[in-house]
């Protein structure tokens, strides 16, 4: 917790010095969940452990953090706040959105098949077509468009990622028992 206590803090004062502080967010953002997995298991798979936070750092980052900016980039230009679409511009932005949440999807497939209770294929399918629906469709929208927008629309999808996946692995848990049972 102190650890993310500090990189928040370098993460607000790296605001006009350099557009890295967006991995800074990524790490304090992903720190939180993995916590919450030490909460349930005090020895976690350093494998799992892994793949869940670049699953969660590259959803962050294309999902909440260029697209927030995205919406704020006139304000930052004004304040001469060191972002990536502010430093990089509309172009390369855009493309380092679809490439991490591309990035991001791609794990979660690996993620839903390697998770201690793996999801059936159905599930795990579903869990990827949820991210392809949320976050990969709007960011090849923003990407085309570079609009405004389109990155709030981005951002507000992308953030019912983790809710929506909550029905599908409840779904699978239950599947799993009546098998078994």
């Amino acid at each position: 917790m102190v650890i993310g206590c500090i990189l928040e803090t370098g993460y607000c004062l790296l605001l006009r010095v350099s557009h890295l502080r967006t991995l800074v967010s990524g790490i304090v953002k992903t720190l939180g969940g993995l916590a919450a997995i030490f909460a349930v298991d005090a020895s976690p798979q350093p494998g799992l452990l892994l793949l869940i936070f670049f699953w969660l750092f590259f959803w962050e980052i294309g999902g909440q953090n260029v697209p927030a900016d995205w919406h704020d980039i006139e304000e930052d230009t004004i304040m001469r706040a060191r972002t990536v679409p502010v430093y990089f511009g509309p172009k390369i932005a855009s493309t380092i959105v679809l490439v991490t949440l591309t990035i991001s999807l791609i794990l979660s497939g690996i993620l839903f098949r390697s998770v201690p209770l793996p999801l059936p294929l159905p599930f795990s399918t579903a869990a990827v077509f949820i991210g392809f629906y949320l976050f990969i469709i709007p960011a090849w929208n923003l990407f085309k468009t570079r609009d405004r927008d389109a990155a709030a629309v981005l951002f507000n999808r992308a953030s019912w990622y983790p809710c929506a996946l909550l029905p599908i692995a409840l779904t699978a848990l239950i599947w799993k028992n009546i098998a078994i049972g």
